[in-house]
């Protein structure tokens, strides 16, 4: 409801700009027009405001109302996932991570990143949201890292009896500590603002990761690297809710 009431004066500002822009064209043909003679000074004014004001003024109103769509579409996005059916089945986490590296091998090797995967476990799960919580981590790892000295990203895991502990490590430029839980929030980013992006992606990290009944947290030092640590527990939630409402009744 509040993307459809967002979107209602947004198609308007994206209208009249355009109206704008057609009479600004129209404006520019009525003044090119040699039977309107005007002072060579005031001749030039004009066209200075009509090039270097309006048109840039209005660039600027459809850059914004562009910006401002996109993130509409990230919270949409954001309460789909929260609101996701989860598909559990055993899922080998070692296939799904080599998939999702095979598919970014390009900016691996474009950035002589050394990539090294530890052993990683058969966990019943969903493999979708797996899927995409790994390709958020390992994208923004490769995003961030230091062109300064070789990249290493390292991607491990510890059984931890009634859940994973999942973890990837990399050399990259690091987050200040003051920033390590602001990085989860929506719209929010950290360091130099030089990579595009709304600062969305580990939004959609933690939402997967809770929906999984896990948790996910970082660790990080400017100049070192990032460490991203995620768990994700061994038994589906839904089973767990189930048991417990079981083990509930049987107590009364």
């Amino acid at each position: 409801m509040i993307a459809h009431d967002f979107r209602a004066p947004m198609v308007n500002l994206k209208g009249f700009a355009k109206e704008l822009s057609y009479s600004l064209a129209e404006l520019q043909e009525i003044l090119a027009d040699e039977e309107l003679l005007l002072p060579e000074t005031v001749a030039g004014k004009v066209e200075g405001l009509m090039v270097n004001e309006v048109m840039d003024s209005l660039a600027f109103i459809n850059s914004s109302v562009d910006r401002l769509d996109r993130m509409i579409d990230a919270l949409l996005k954001l309460s789909r996932i929260g609101k996701r059916e989860v598909s559990y089945c055993e899922v080998d986490i070692a296939e799904l991570v080599n998939n999702i590296v095979r598919t970014l091998q390009h900016q691996i090797d474009h950035n002589a990143i050394s990539l090294h995967i530890g052993v990683l476990p058969r966990v019943v799960t969903d493999p979708l949201v797996m899927e995409q919580i790994f390709g958020n981590l390992i994208d923004n790892a490769i995003k961030f890292i230091d062109p300064d000295r070789p990249g290493l990203i390292e991607i491990n895991s510890v059984d931890r009896g009634d859940q994973y502990l999942f973890s990837l490590q990399d050399n990259g430029r690091g987050i200040d500590p003051k920033d390590h839980e602001k990085i989860f929030e929506v719209f929010r980013r950290a360091g130099r603002q030089d990579i595009p992006g709304e600062g969305m992606g580990l939004a959609y990290v933690r939402t997967m990761v809770r929906l999984l009944g896990g948790r996910v947290w970082c660790s990080s030092e400017p100049g070192v690297g990032t460490r991203m640590e995620f768990t994700v527990p061994k038994r589906p939630v839904e089973r767990l809710a189930k048991e417990d409402s079981n083990l509930a009744t049987e107590k009364q």
